[in-house]
């Protein structure tokens, strides 16, 4: 079985983006083969890589991973939604362009999409290994967001019968310090690895 694992780039304030260094510690096994990929963070780059990541892999399953800076547990996505915020991205580019305002994602797109994840199961797993997780039901409306829109889209479009799913990821502590809104490393990478395992 083949996964696309993905993370982000550094973004705003942070100088390093916990979800993809906890994407680069998630293990490797027998059984699996696990591509691990950066995502930019910007309107336009992110899901060209990310399209020519499964295009090219032809993966079995997507899981992408995002941080959620001040959270306290990961967060389990269920829905991509249609749209994108007016919020510049790291190439100080609104969605629009210059223009500041909110768009689809895809103009005449589908208003959301449920993640074709586990999550059910992935939550329950989270749980009995004692990591702190919960169900959301948005992933915002920037980059983390139009991934997961936009991955779900092109597994409709495709009518492919991946598994495709995202989950937040809070600060590091090991990162920003015990600030009482951050878990260990180790705990978000376990978080990761239950996830991969359990798709």
């Amino acid at each position: 079985m083949k996964i696309l694992l993905t993370g982000f780039e550094p973004f705003g304030k942070n100088t390093v983006n916990t979800s993809f260094e906890a994407v680069l510690r998630v293990r490797d096994t027998d059984g699996l083969i696990i591509k691990k990929v950066c995502l930019p963070v910007t309107w336009n780059g992110a899901v060209t890589k990310l399209y020519g990541e499964i295009d090219s892999f032809d993966p079995d399953a997507v899981l992408m991973c995002g941080l959620a800076s001040g959270a306290e547990t990961i967060r389990v996505e269920r829905v991509g939604i249609n749209l994108r915020g007016g919020v510049k991205d790291n190439d100080g580019v609104f969605p629009r362009g210059d223009a500041p305002g909110e768009s689809p994602v895809a103009a005449g797109g589908d208003d959301a999409y449920f993640s074709t994840f586990d999550y059910e199961n992935i939550l329950t797993k989270l749980k009995e290994e004692g990591i702190p997780a919960n169900y959301s039901f948005s992933a915002g409306t920037y980059i983390c967001n139009l991934v997961l829109y936009s991955a779900l889209k092109k597994n409709k479009d495709e009518s492919s019968g991946r598994k495709i799913g995202f989950i937040h990821v809070p600060d590091a502590t090991e990162f920003v310090g015990d600030t009482g809104k951050s878990l260990p490393l180790d705990t978000i990478v376990r978080a990761i690895d239950v996830a991969v395992y359990n798709m």
